[in-house]
């Protein structure tokens, strides 16, 4: 306990700039309001949430249906109770404050408390953390990093507990774990559940080249398994929806992964910046702190000069020489023989890993020290982290914008939209100006009169009356799930220029269009919940089932 209230006070010194007014300026700066379209959404009754309303300049947008969604639902809910600007703030601050809790649980696993702290000090100060909290506004991949470490202490757990009830839980703890990697951040997620599998493959082939059962791999296969059924109401529309919309543009041009391998000098030292990636020309850092390569080299020592052999050593080890490796050009045949990690677009996402891996390593020094010398070992490379990285976690400036100025309707349906449309459908054409930006999803002309009832982001309900038989065209971008209804019978609709298109004959009409699930969602959210049932059921009733 005294050292989870330790990680706690030294994880204020990363999250300072949310407590000052205004926000800062960041890569990705849609979050505020994609945690106002998730509150919006949520408050419609949308659940699980896939379309908002007023993103996709305005014509509506399916981005949760492939933007992992689980820290702007985190968000979403706040802001039940406060304005979008300080429920992302504190979206921000969950997320960080996270991954120095679950890092702590796992460094205290590996080497006791004062290990814990040690671990945690090093991840959270990580340069390459600051980078994706203060420079890239990355939440959904710093929320990613923070369940990672919870993961792989869940998977110790489960192997350290030979008590049966304690197994269950610890299998259906891990699926969790790793389904919040998935479900916080796309990319990680792929990139996390890829190297478990590897290591799953790996230990298989030691196990056939030793002669051995696999009864030791029923259990992470069982955790490979669940976790997957119980994100499948995210991953599975988004695999299987992503041909309708724009989204191999998130793999050409500037986002070629070719243009962002990291030379090795980068990785000991380079200006820190709040530009963009761009190979030697970078405005931005990766670079892994002198302090913590001191500390690996040495725990690399000590662990050479050990009588003991700890696995889990030799696995952060493993993670951290795969992980650089596939930062660098030297790489870049595995890169194109795996067309998946294309989507990853940037190689230095790698470094997340990296860190991981490093906090591991570190925190091995304090379980081979002994006595008082422990904690003062412990504190040296906690204060000297400290020091040293702090400087980065800062924002390169704030700005005055209240939540009233992100909410605007330029700001909403042209500023942040035009940074994000990828997920619009293939014939949408993105409007020139905004001038293009329809303030209303269906206007009234001479032929047809129009009377709104109901306008939620995933229903609208209107009563027309039309003078002769027209093609109505609404301003609502045209996506798999929408229907339309007139006077209660469902209506072939139509894609014209991206936009939904419905016949209605003269007269006096009620019209609904409703976004609903296809096949593949529904299954999907079948699967999850099942799954969920599943595990509750096994945790609360102790059942066995492997």
């Amino acid at each position: 306990m005294k050292g989870l209230l330790i990680v706690l006070f030294l994880s204020l010194g990363t999250v300072l700039p949310l407590f000052h007014s205004g926000f800062f300026p960041m890569h990705d700066d849609t979050q505020v309001v994609r945690v106002n379209q998730m509150y919006k959404a949520l408050s419609d009754g949308q659940f699980p949430v896939r379309w908002v309303s007023d993103l996709g300049y305005g014509f509506g947008y399916p981005i949760f249906n492939f933007y992992a969604p689980l820290p702007y639902y985190a968000g979403g809910f706040i802001n039940f109770f406060t304005d979008s600007l300080s429920a992302t703030k504190l979206m921000f601050f969950i997320g960080i404050i996270l991954s120095g809790i679950f890092m702590y649980l796992l460094g205290k696993e590996i080497s006791g408390e004062a290990g814990g702290v040690v671990a945690s000090t090093i991840y959270l100060y990580a340069p390459y953390h600051a980078l994706d909290i203060y420079v890239r506004g990355a939440v959904g991949e710093f929320w990613a990093m923070a369940f990672i470490p919870l993961f792989v202490w869940s998977i110790c757990r489960l192997y350290k507990n030979k008590n049966k009830n304690a197994t269950q839980r610890n299998i259906i703890f891990s699926s969790l774990s790793l389904s919040f990697v998935i479900l916080s951040h796309n990319i990680l997620g792929l990139i996390t559940t890829g190297i478990f599998v590897l290591c799953l493959i790996i230990f298989s082939v030691i196990l056939i080249i030793k002669k051995k059962t696999f009864k030791s791999l029923i259990y992470p296969f069982v955790v490979l398994i669940l976790a997957l059924l119980l994100s499948a109401f995210f991953w599975m529309p988004a695999f299987g929806e992503k041909d309708f919309t724009k989204v191999y543009s998130l793999i050409s041009g500037g986002s070629d992964f070719r243009k962002h391998f990291v030379y090795p000098d980068q990785l000991w030292e380079w200006p820190w910046g709040y530009g963009g990636s761009a190979g030697r020309e970078s405005g931005m850092s990766f670079k892994l702190g002198k302090t913590n390569v001191v500390f690996i080299s040495i725990s690399l020592i000590i662990f050479l000069l050990s009588k003991k052999r700890k696995l889990l050593f030799i696995l952060f080890f493993f993670f951290l020489l795969l992980s650089l490796y596939m930062t660098l050009n030297v790489s870049i045949s595995v890169w194109e023989a795996l067309p998946l990690l294309s989507f990853v677009q940037y190689p230095w996402r790698f470094l997340a890993f990296t860190i991981f891996a490093m906090s591991g390593m570190i925190a091995f020094i304090i379980s081979e020290s002994h006595g008082k010398y422990t904690y003062l070992i412990s504190a040296f490379i906690v204060v000297l982290t400290v020091v040293y990285n702090f400087k980065y976690f800062k924002p390169q400036n704030y700005n005055s914008m209240k939540n009233s100025d992100y909410l605007s309707f330029e700001n909403v349906r042209w500023t942040v939209s035009k940074l994000s449309d990828e997920y619009m459908s293939l014939s949408f054409p993105s409007p020139k100006s905004i001038n293009n930006v329809p303030k209303v999803n269906l206007v009234s002309t001479n032929n047809l009169s129009v009377k709104e009832n109901i306008a939620k982001s995933h229903y609208y309900s209107y009563d027309l009356s039309i003078q002769e038989e027209s093609n109505v065209i609404f301003n609502t971008a045209f996506f798999p799930g929408w229907k339309v209804y007139l006077d209660g019978q469902r209506r072939d609709i139509y894609d014209v220029n991206g936009k939904i298109s419905v016949n209605i004959p003269s007269g006096k009409h009620m019209v609904e269009l409703v976004f609903g699930n296809t096949p593949v969602r529904t299954v999907g959210n079948l699967i999850s919940l099942s799954a969920l049932i599943l595990s509750f059921y096994i945790i609360f009733f102790k059942k066995k089932f492997v």
